[in-house]
């Protein structure tokens, strides 16, 4: 019989970049010379609450959709990264709060939980 094996997060460094939002403080999707952004700020960790909001595709890509509880702020997180947060059960149908930074593949940006890196014994 086969165990199931729980999950245990990767700890991912904080990729040093600037972040890119629009006018009303929103998390933009990409940055393109085309596009630019209205403000910048450099990747930091963060503690934020965060509702669900669905989900949208872009380009040939889903991201799933959260509003900030405390700020209104608009983020888009990439689906590998929701991935993470269900298999660590910290999704609750609803909200998911914790410390936050934001990642990139390419020229799209999202924002991933940061799960806490190990711990030494």
């Amino acid at each position: 019989m086969n165990k199931i094996r729980p999950f245990v997060p990767k700890f991912k460094k904080i990729t040093q970049f600037q972040v890119h939002f629009d006018k009303d403080g929103n998390m933009l999707h990409y940055h393109s010379r085309f596009h630019k952004p209205a403000h910048e700020e450099a990747n930091a960790v963060f503690y934020d609450k965060l509702k669900y909001n669905g989900y949208s595709r872009f380009s040939s890509t889903v991201h799933i959709l959260f509003v900030s509880d405390k700020s209104g702020r608009k983020f888009s997180m990439f689906i590998s990264d929701f991935n993470d947060i269900m298999r660590a059960n910290l999704f609750n149908g609803q909200f998911v709060q914790g410390n936050w930074c934001y990642t990139k593949k390419g020229q799209v940006q999202g924002v991933r939980y940061f799960f806490d890196p190990p711990t030494e014994i």
